[in-house]
């Protein structure tokens, strides 16, 4: 029998779902609630929720960003959430040759796929899958649509600019600093933009990600000890820190924050610890654009919708690797698309049921 380590930082292989359903976490809201300088009504609730399981919280999540996909409004509309054949809808409505996605490989848009919406195919906790469902085939016949490897000679044409006059669609990215959304809004797409999400036949295809997270084994005979290191990631003094520019901190005080400074000027300090203000530039086709401040109404619209996903993003190499395997037989011609789905139902199975 190995030792199990008072705390593990997870990673994104384990099948977290399964092992919590196990028992092998301690919850650690009671550790928190007790705690005199934290409060859980201090933390974001959509994260909390993403990673609660039966009203006990398993991981301890210091920061964390929203995947999601942005589009033009006046393309996709103003509501998150599309299908497959919704984004083939409105791509058909573009101009001839426009694509959905710029300069991306197959492998890359299953990994998002996989991130923003694979939940819908596992259930980690029941040890069943869902691979030979409609909404699977459908994924992997869109699969099918982009190249295995990119040709970076063959496209001359700014990345910035197709976006803006409609050459290309949407773009998968994360908001992790609060300003990145006014320059991908005011910059790269040059007006209203929605966080429309992933495509996706079920959820919003957006998901909570995390650079780090730890969980505190249940059969720790040090839990008091391990916490004590653990708190400090939920602190004042961690969360309000400039630790991290490109993720957001669980503190909804220090998020709080971070959401005030991104209507005003960014600044710098200089070595008199003066604040030295500056515009936000945004360099297009050479040119220099200077950014407007994000609006109040534009800054509401943005925290309503970090706080509405409250999915976790979860990418399983082992699966990706199986799906990669059984369905190249089908992108190359050889196989039905239902043929791969089946073998890749099968596979999958044995192996979620093996960590059962």
């Amino acid at each position: 029998m190995g030792l199990i380590p008072d705390i593990l930082t997870v990673t994104n292989d384990l099948p977290m779902k399964s092992y919590e359903a196990k028992g092998l976490f301690a919850d650690i809201l009671p550790l928190i609630e007790k705690d005199p300088e934290l409060d859980t009504a201090n933390l974001m609730p959509n994260v909390v929720a993403a990673y609660s399981q039966d009203g006990r919280l398993y991981r301890l999540v210091p920061q964390f960003n929203i995947g999601t996909v942005f589009a033009k409004t006046s393309l996709v509309g103003s509501e998150p959430g599309w299908t497959l054949n919704t984004a083939h809808n409105v791509l058909s409505g573009m101009p001839q040759d426009a694509k959905l996605f710029d300069m991306v490989t197959r492998s890359v848009i299953l990994k998002n796929a996989l991130i923003y919406s694979g939940n819908q195919f596992v259930d980690w906790e029941a040890g069943e899958c869902h691979f030979d469902d409609d909404a699977f085939i459908h994924l992997l016949e869109f699969l099918k649509e982009f190249p295995e490897e990119i040709d970076y000679n063959a496209d001359n044409q700014s990345p910035d600019s197709d976006f803006r006059e409609n050459r290309v669609l949407a773009i998968m990215g994360q908001i992790g600093n609060l300003r990145d959304y006014n320059r991908l809004s005011k910059g790269m797409f040059g007006e209203e933009i929605t966080m429309i999400g992933f495509p996706s036949d079920n959820g919003m295809g957006a998901a909570i990600n995390t650079m780090q997270s730890f969980a505190l084994s249940s059969k720790s005979k040090n839990i008091e000890g391990a916490w004590e290191f653990l708190r400090f990631y939920l602190t004042d003094e961690y969360q309000e820190s400039p630790n991290s520019v490109y993720m957001l901190p669980i503190s909804r005080k220090a998020f709080d924050q971070k959401a005030k400074e991104a209507t005003e000027k960014a600044y710098y300090l200089d070595e008199n610890n003066n604040k030295v203000e500056f515009d936000d530039i945004y360099y297009l086709d050479g040119q220099e654009i200077t950014l407007s401040l994000m609006s109040q109404a534009e800054l509401d619209k943005l925290v309503s919708y970090i706080m509405a996903v409250d999915t976790v993003g979860e990418y399983n190499e082992i699966i990706a690797n199986i799906i990669d395997e059984e369905a190249a037989p089908y992108f190359a011609g050889q196989k039905s698309v239902l043929d791969a789905a089946e073998i890749i139902q099968s596979r999958v199975h044995i192996y979620v049921n093996e960590l059962q």
